[in-house]
């Protein structure tokens, strides 16, 4: 059973963008086998046991439904229709045509010895001394007839089998789990705003009927809206293509807070900077619309939005690059204008750098490597109640 639900879960993993990791299916496993033999009435019942476990977000529940029932049909409906028969196989059938009244069986008499017969004294056995140590030859011979091959047991067995996929790769060894990072992050970015809704406030508008005896304006209700806008600027290409599926991770997080206004920009080593007769502005690359150019004087974003820039900052390179030092500041402060929320995640932990630019410039921005701890340390820094 085992078996086919993981199955089930790599078809979950591979067809559909349901963000799904190895710590949900582990899980899932140690609740599953703790359940008794009769928690799931039908097939409905464990489909809405496996949702609890698998499903994040409502809006895939129609695409996991028709791959659960195809699972159903394909899979699991033929391994219980083999197993009820092979229990069928074993059980002992009753005789088709019994006979009305059966004969009761024939018992053998008691034996009894004669009675003038006597019973002769043991006569011992005295072993042969002369010869206590001979010679022998023992030989075995190995029937090749009833030994079956190597072959004749994989035939045997090949029925038996399930196909399964085993991946071992990035995605699978993270430094914090998906969950988490979507959990903290929307309790570090949420925001409240009261907004007129489009359902209208009936006491209100009847007590302005009874008062002027018509009704000349509808009032709606007023209601709290949560919000949250992130922004993901990552640095891409060089270096820090060894942790494109960092960077996986953390867009997908993101994209798991409810009602989330989520922007995702790229550039390599830092944006490039443009000028304006008014101010200055930077170029980056939009990794949610088809790499479309994106210059920063066309931003929404406001005082709210929380900015995530995720970079090495030259860490690798073990050289100190004073131009480079000098845009990310300016990239730093330009940020800061517009919002208190800016964040730098470093890759590279601080212990392994040398005396690098990304060394220098923790001197002004403070980086964050996103192990475990430190992220756990950082959200605790960072909590506060939101108005």
């Amino acid at each position: 059973m085992q078996l086919l639900l993981y199955h089930f879960f790599q078809t979950l993993k591979n067809r559909t963008t349901i963000p799904l990791t190895a710590e949900q299916y582990v899980d899932f496993i140690r609740v599953f086998v703790q359940m008794p033999s009769n928690a799931f009435a039908d097939v409905k019942d464990l489909r809405a046991f496996v949702k609890l476990f698998w499903l994040a977000d409502v809006i895939d529940e129609k695409e996991f439904n028709s791959l659960f029932d195809k699972w159903i049909v394909k899979t699991w409906e033929p391994f219980a229709k083999n197993a009820i028969q092979d229990i069928e196989e074993v059980a002992p059938r009753p005789d088709p045509d019994p006979e009305p009244n059966p004969k009761p069986p024939i018992k053998d008499p008691p034996f009894n010895p004669p009675i003038d017969q006597k019973k002769k004294p043991d006569t011992p056995i005295i072993p042969n001394l002369e010869n206590e140590y001979e010679d022998f030859e023992l030989v075995i011979e190995e029937d090749d007839t009833k030994t079956p091959t190597s072959q004749a047991v994989h035939d045997n067995f090949k029925d038996y089998q399930f196909s399964q996929t085993f991946q071992l790769n990035d995605q699978q060894i993270m430094p914090f789990s998906i969950r988490y990072l979507s959990q903290r992050a929307r309790a570090l970015a949420k925001r409240e705003k009261t907004a007129w809704s489009t359902e209208m406030d009936i006491p209100i508008v009847i007590k302005g009927f009874a008062e002027n005896g018509f009704i000349d304006h509808i009032d709606y209700q007023k209601k709290v809206h949560n919000y949250t806008n992130i922004v993901l600027l990552v640095d891409r290409f060089g270096s820090m293509l060894s942790y494109e599926f960092l960077e996986t991770q953390w867009q997908r997080a993101f994209k798991m807070i409810p009602k989330v206004n989520f922007e995702q920009y790229f550039f390599y080593n830092i944006p490039q900077k443009t000028s304006t007769s008014t101010a200055k502005h930077y170029e980056m690359r939009n990794a949610q619309k088809g790499n479309a150019l994106f210059n920063t004087q066309k931003h929404t974003w406001t005082k709210d939005t929380h900015f995530f820039i995720f970079s090495d900052a030259g860490a690798h390179s073990g050289l100190v690059n004073k131009k480079r030092i000098i845009a990310s500041l300016d990239f730093w402060r330009y940020l800061q204008n517009i919002s208190d929320h800016v964040f730098w995640l470093n890759p590279v932990p601080k212990e392994q750098m040398n005396d690098c630019t990304a060394r220098r410039l923790q001197f002004s921005i403070p980086m964050i490597y996103p192990g475990e701890e430190q992220l756990e340390r950082f959200f605790k820094q960072h909590r506060y109640v939101h108005r």
